[in-house]
């Protein structure tokens, strides 16, 4: 499936039903499963998006996201390409810890 995806290598949000929501650099997809570069959990957010195509759009304020890092996302039910103020939204939330 991965010819039919244009943002080969782009950044990308996957939201997954067992795993929850991911932005990253897509790597690779085969059917439900993505590889993704540079991966970071998004647990929840507060501000700045209502929904998942509202942060691939325009990213989010505040939040718990977790750390970069790779990740093979099974479960994959929605993927959208990030806009470049998206990712810079996200890349400046202060990494969760927990």
């Amino acid at each position: 499936m991965s010819g039919l995806v244009p943002w080969l290598n782009q950044a990308v949000l996957v939201r997954s039903r067992d795993s929850g929501v991911w932005v990253g650099t897509l790597e690779a997809w085969e059917g439900s499963s993505v590889r993704l570069s540079e991966a970071r959990r998004i647990w929840s957010w507060r501000s700045g998006a209502g929904e998942c195509s509202q942060i691939a759009a325009g990213g989010v304020t505040k939040g718990k996201i977790g750390p970069p890092g790779p990740v093979l996302v099974l479960g994959c039910c929605e993927l959208h390409p990030m806009q470049p103020a998206a990712v810079e939204a996200v890349g400046r939330v202060e990494v969760w810890r927990g």
